[in-house]
C-alpha cells in the first residue's frame, strides 16, 4: 500500500517534531522501508468538555496483539478515559515521506 498525498507537503526543518528512535527511525540504507501502523483513539468520559485527536503510531516492527489490538480505560478522579489501540496496516515509505510522518500537525 502506499499513501496518496492529496497535495505536495514541503519538509519544514524548523517544524518541531517528536520520534522514539526504537519506534521509528529515520535512518535506512533502503529507498523505501516498510512501516507499521497503529490507531490509537482516545474517548474521555468526564463531565469536562474537551476533545483528545486520534494518534496514528509508527513503528518497523508488528507488536504483539496483545498490545497492538488492545483497549482500557485511564481514570482518575475527574473522570475516564477509554483508549483504543488498533492495526492499521503495513505501508513502504520513502524518507520524505517518513520525515512529513514525524511532523505533528
Amino acid at each position: 500500500m502506499r499513501f496518496e498525498f492529496a497535495e505536495k507537503i514541503q519538509y519544514d526543518t524548523e517544524q518541531p517534531c517528536y520520534f522514539p528512535p526504537e519506534l521509528v527511525s529515520q535512518f535506512s540504507a533502503q529507498p523505501e522501508t516498510t512501516y507499521h501502523f497503529y490507531l490509537i483513539r482516545m474517548k474521555p468520559n468526564s463531565p469536562r468538555n474537551f476533545h483528545l485527536n486520534d494518534v496514528l503510531l509508527g513503528t518497523r516492527v508488528v507488536l504483539e496483539d496483545d498490545i497492538g489490538n488492545t483497549s482500557f480505560r485511564l481514570e482518575d478522579h475527574r473522570g475516564t478515559i477509554a483508549v483504543t489501540l488498533s492495526y492499521v496496516g503495513a505501508f513502504h515509505l520513502t524518507q520524505e515521506e517518513v520525515f512529513i510522518s514525524v511532523k505533528f500537525l
